[in-house]
This record gives structure tokens, sequence and C-alpha cells, in this order.
């Protein structure tokens, strides 16, 4: 048995699709860490759900390695910590980090969500990257273009 757990702040459609995925994947006991109560959970999925931790901001690391402490008290080691929002993958590697769980850590992730970054990184390995400048007026584009 895998122990998974998947920051969901909300349930919109997209999410609830995400969570229905894990949901059906065989020898895997789900965990949410999530901004909404218990009773949010879609009713389709709740059978599935062996564990639920509110947060008051899914986006904040501290949050996020508080509550995978209380899932792996109950659990044991967490096995993966997963989220599908782009904006979350920092403060998701954040708490891998902290906890030692397997997946993209922080490095890689803030190479991810900072684009400059992204292109420093790619660039520095000969990868071919667009142009780009912090512009601020027009003179600033005139020199880009």
């Amino acid at each position: 048995m895998k122990n998974v757990v998947v920051v969901a702040p909300y349930f919109g459609p997209n999410m609830t699709h995400c969570l229905r995925q894990f949901a059906a994947l065989p020898g895997v006991r789900l965990g949410i860490i999530t901004n909404e109560d218990a009773s949010k959970i879609p009713a389709d999925i709740r059978p599935r759900v062996e564990g639920h931790w509110k947060v008051t901001d899914a986006g904040d690391p501290a949050q996020l390695i508080a509550a995978c402490r209380a899932f792996h008290a109950e659990w044991g080691p967490i096995d993966r910590l997963e989220g599908y929002l782009e904006l979350l993958q920092v403060p998701i590697a954040e708490a891998r980090d902290a906890l030692d769980v397997d997946g993209m850590r922080t490095e890689a992730a803030r190479n991810f969500r900072d684009k400059h970054r992204m292109k420093t990184v790619l660039a520095a390995a000969e990868l071919p990257v667009a142009k780009q400048a912090l512009v601020k007026c027009g003179d600033d584009a005139r020199r880009l273009a």
C-alpha cells in the first residue's frame, strides 16, 4: 500500500477530475490536504479518501508539512506528496524536502515556476530560449525587439 497525499485547495471540476484519477489507483491510501471541509469532498471520491486535513492556506509550506506529519503519525511514511496546480509546486517541493518525500525538489520547482530562471538554466545547458528582458517602458521594449 502506497501512502499518497494530494494537495487540493478546492474541489473544482479540474481538481475533482485529478482526485478521481488518484482515487482509482490500486494499492493507494489516499489523503487530501485542502482548504475545504471534509463534507465538500465529492461523494463519488469520498469512499476512497482515507485521510483529510484542512488547512487555511494550501500554499503555505509550513501548513503542508504539519498536515503531512499528521498523516505520517497515523499511516507511517508518505510515499508521494502531489498536487497539479502550478502555483503550488514550490510549496509542495519545500514540504517534500523537509519531510524527505520522493518527488520534485525545491530547486527544480523554482526553475519551473520562475520563467527567467528557467531560461537561464536552459541557456546554460546550451538549449535555445526566446530572448527576454524586463520591460518597464517603450524604450525597454524597443531595445528588446
